[in-house]
């Protein structure tokens, strides 16, 4: 794993007891890799929470929290789920909002509200940025001007996302359930490629309410092993190929 990013969020503890709260454990490193946070500033908070007893602290190799049991094999999920996040950032996509979800078939997910900046990940159209910026230089207070950016933010380039990660092989139950939000799954190695190409199906005139087995094949994976992300894409055999993405907007 590369450099972490860190610092670039505050801690809201809210949101870090829900993490620990339905995560049926999860690593201190995880939460810094979720949370982009500072890790005295992090393990500060954990304290003041492990005093009141809300959260217990144990040892696995490194420590990890919870609130009322713990599952030994969140732990690996969860922080592969952590490395797309820490992924992401690296193509200026960034996080508001994090949440950690148990779906329906009692697999852990991560439900996330990114925004993007348009500046690294899209074209830019001088004469619209030279626009763009006389109108924001004639707003009269910086609250409008506050509101001008919070505009461009949530309305342009804001959008849900959902994580997921496999790490066994042999008992996959992974499928789709839902096109609401970009799918992002995570997979240790390449070895686990073939697995989900076999999975796939084009859900554009399908119904998803009786799917219990096939993935959407405009799914993104992420490679753990190799720190990139890959999406499928139909040949002229209209057979799946593997294709390595050098940004998220390709």
């Amino acid at each position: 794993m590369n450099t972490l990013s860190v610092n670039k969020r505050a801690i809201d503890s809210d949101e870090l007891f829900q993490l620990i709260n339905c995560s049926n454990g999860i690593y201190e490193s995880t939460l810094i890799k979720l949370l982009q946070c500072n890790r005295i500033s992090l393990e500060s908070r954990l304290q003041t929470l492990e005093n009141n007893k809300l959260i217990t602290k144990q040892k696995l190799g490194k420590y990890f929290y919870y609130t009322n049991s713990f599952e030994s094999n969140n732990l690996q999920l969860l922080d592969i789920q952590a490395d797309v996040i820490q992924k992401l950032i690296k193509y200026a996509i960034f996080t508001d909002n994090i949440q950690l979800i148990t779906n329906h078939d009692k697999q852990k997910e991560i439900l996330v509200s990114c925004h993007s900046s348009g500046r690294t990940n899209f074209s830019t159209n001088e004469q619209l940025k030279n626009q763009a910026n006389t109108l924001y230089n004639q707003l009269a207070s910086t609250e409008k001007k506050e509101i001008f950016l919070e505009f461009v933010k949530n309305e342009l380039t804001k959008f849900p996302m959902k994580i997921s990660a496999i790490t066994n092989k042999v008992n996959i139950d992974y499928h789709t359930s839902s096109l609401d939000t970009i799918e992002i799954l995570a997979i240790p190695n390449a070895e686990y490629l073939p697995i989900i190409e076999a999975r796939l199906d084009d859900f554009s005139y399908k119904k998803l309410e009786k799917n219990t087995q096939f993935i959407r094949d405009d799914i993104l994976v992420y490679i753990k092993s190799l720190n990139r992300f890959y999406y499928f894409d139909k040949n002229q055999n209209r057979q799946y190929e593997t294709k390595k993405i050098g940004s998220i907007w390709c």
